[in-house]
């Protein structure tokens, strides 16, 4: 089964997402290995395999594109390049936690200090997200400024780690989204993707396969869920406001905020029971910017051809859009 999934990870036939699923899928078969046999694993050099195809191969490629100074998609590759480390990262702590708890034997962290690949990618994984993790300094970021702290709220989360340090950080991207945003920073893609992730990590942290059920959750549980759904609105709000206060020319429409409001909304119309969180209840200053927005719209002429010769607001098809 590992011989097909790399195959199928160097085969330039398939897209990036084919080569993103089989990536997924050789991890996840290389990790039960070392979970349920560690000896025989390690005997096979499956840490080596798993380090080598499923991220070295695959950083290495990100960083050159990186370096490469002629690339116009470099602060995107970067931007990559931080959230596939920052997501090696979690796998390995990941792992390392679930082979202790499956063997529980003295001499399991034997086994993994002795192993080279596993050390040393564990090391190099483990400085980038300390470095990550380092207090920001700087008063006004850029947009690699803004991934590596976006990387570095959602490492904690993820991890559960240091969650003291959530809420400032919350609250600094908060200000530097708003900052960025108006500055028209973003593209449209990069705006999508931020609000993906944060959807993506919501999902995680709750079930909502059954509302109606209830869930019991523990405190930290509770305490990432509300600072990363507090972090989405707040995010959601700008993203309403920002098009009100700037005007978005036909040469800046690539950096337009509402392919991510949509996606957004999207959300929210199939998690109705989000809309009693106290977070949310808390931004009630968001809905009237929406609906301001949406009625900013207007029709050119050349788009007026009712019958009755009466304009139909723009805003109401927007509405359908957004909403329906």
């Amino acid at each position: 089964q590992a011989e097909v999934l790399k195959a199928d990870m160097t085969d330039s036939k398939l897209g990036p997402a084919e080569a993103w699923t089989s990536r997924q899928a050789l991890q996840d078969l290389y990790q039960k290995m070392l979970v349920t046999d560690l000896e025989y694993a390690l005997d096979k050099k499956v840490e080596q395999d798993l380090w080598n195809h499923a991220f070295k191969n695959q950083i290495t490629t990100l960083q050159g594109q990186a370096k490469n100074r002629s690339n116009p998609n470099r602060s995107e590759v970067q931007a990559n390049l931080s959230l596939f480390l920052e997501a090696a990262s979690g796998f390995y702590t990941q792992l390392a936690t679930e082979i202790r708890p499956a063997r529980l034997s003295p001499t399991i962290d034997m086994q993994l200090s002795l192993s080279p690949p596993m050390c040393v990618c564990l090391r190099r994984l483990k400085s980038f997200f300390l470095n990550c993790s380092s207090d920001e300094v700087k008063t006004q970021w850029g947009v690699c400024d803004f991934i590596k702290a976006f990387i570095k709220f959602h490492g904690h989360v993820y991890l559960s780690k240091n969650l003291e340090k959530l809420n400032p950080l919350r609250e600094k991207l908060e200000e530097q989204f708003k900052r960025l945003l108006f500055q028209k920073t973003f593209n449209s893609q990069q705006l999508v993707h931020i609000t993906v992730i944060n959807l993506f990590q919501l999902h995680h942290l709750r079930d909502f396969s059954n509302e109606t059920e209830q869930h019991s959750y523990s405190q930290d549980e509770q305490l990432c869920w509300t600072q990363l759904l507090a972090l989405f609105m707040s995010f959601l709000g700008i993203l309403c406001k920002c098009p009100l206060q700037n005007d978005y020319q036909e040469e800046s429409w690539s950096s337009y905020p509402l392919p991510a409001l949509k996606v957004s909304m999207d959300w929210l119309k199939l998690r109705p029971s989000v809309f009693q969180e106290t977070v949310v209840d808390e931004r009630q200053y968001i809905w009237p910017w929406l609906i301001s927005l949406l009625n900013s719209f207007q029709p050119h002429e050349e788009d007026l051809s009712c019958p009755n010769g009466k304009a139909t607001p723009l805003s109401t098809g927007l509405w359908e859009i957004l909403l329906n």
